[in-house]
């Protein structure tokens, strides 16, 4: 597994917001990524890559952003959410 460089927080918070709004939409988690790399560049277009293939090989998503560089608390948050909500991947 990789482990990702550091990004900047509000990078993150933009990567959050826009995925949050494309799996209102009803996107797939693997979808609203793919879609939403097109416009990023630098470390948000790498970070995106490599967490969409982590998720191809079956990596939980919480795990996922652990090793992209996401706080723990943001994980720990995902993790429970994992667990109580139905979030398709593919």
């Amino acid at each position: 597994m990789w482990r990702a460089g550091r990004w900047k927080k509000k990078e993150q918070a933009k990567m959050l917001i826009q995925l949050g709004e494309c799996l209102r939409d009803g996107y797939s988690l693997r979808k609203a990524l793919n879609l939403l790399q097109i416009e990023w560049t630098g470390i948000m277009r790498k970070k995106t890559d490599q967490m969409i293939l982590q998720l191809e090989k079956g990596v939980p998503f919480h795990d996922v952003l652990l090793f992209a560089g996401f706080p723990g608390k943001l994980r720990r948050r995902s993790t429970f959410l994992s667990e109580v909500a139905d979030c398709p991947v593919v």
